[in-house]
């Protein structure tokens, strides 16, 4: 069980956010500790390139779940931004 708000879901995870102002993404598959690791590493990446990305705070288990608690980054989703100019992402 979460102790945060329920903030919104995709087809691979859940994210809410937590009572300190970080963001989990919890993964629905119990098996995807690998995938969280690579993006563990992918976002860690970005922070040492100076890329404008969520600071990667831990990578933890809820449940038996597998999840990343990061920073939380205040604009529009991806996938809105998407919607409304469907070319930026050839950009």
């Amino acid at each position: 069980m979460v102790d945060g708000e329920y903030l919104a879901e995709g087809r691979e995870a859940e994210v809410f956010l937590l009572p300190d102002g970080t963001v989990l993404k919890l993964l629905r598959e119990r098996g995807d500790a690998d995938r969280v690791a690579r993006e563990a590493a992918a976002l860690r990446a970005l922070a040492a390139g100076g890329y404008p990305a969520p600071t990667l705070v831990r990578t933890t288990t809820v449940d038996g779940r597998p999840g990343l608690v990061t920073t939380r980054v205040d604009g529009t989703d991806m996938l809105s931004a998407l919607d409304r100019r469907p070319t930026s992402v050839f950009a």
